[in-house]
């Protein structure tokens, strides 16, 4: 059984991971990266290939999906330590803010595991526990 402040603990260490994570998609898609042929060829012709009857790229969707995933992961962290701040860490708001959280966590791993893509559920794993137990664990009143 966890007591508020347990559950309050495990929701900031997730949305702080959430942060985290936002932070480290926007450094890795805005870092350069090491010169490979193969790889520059692509980046070429994504950056010059059309989708049909759009005036933007397909370099340009990567891109704007890229940005958006950082800032939207960045931004769910922030959201959920201002919300329960500022209800002056309402067990009742801590446990709310912790399920969507696990869901948004759950969502983005299983979303970057079935493409291969691993690193951010890295991050989105852990959280994803952290709030599952903070949101749903039994919870005591604070001794």
């Amino acid at each position: 059984m966890l007591r508020p402040a347990q559950a309050r603990l495990l929701h900031t260490i997730a949305a702080v991971l959430f942060v985290l994570t936002g932070i480290a998609h926007a450094i890795g898609q805005y870092a350069p990266s090491a010169a490979d042929p193969a790889t520059d060829a692509i980046v070429r012709q994504l950056k010059t290939a059309r989708l049909a009857g759009a005036s933007f790229t397909w370099w340009q969707v990567l891109m704007c999906w890229g940005a958006l995933y950082g800032a939207m992961s960045f931004l769910f962290g922030v959201h959920a330590l201002a919300v329960t701040r500022s209800c002056a860490h309402d067990p009742r708001v801590v446990r709310s803010s912790a399920r969507v959280l696990a869901v948004a966590a759950i969502a983005q791993s299983v979303v970057a595991l079935f493409y291969t893509t691993a690193p951010p559920a890295f991050f989105m794993i852990p959280a994803a526990v952290l709030c599952l137990i903070a949101g749903w664990a039994p919870a005591r009143d604070a001794d």
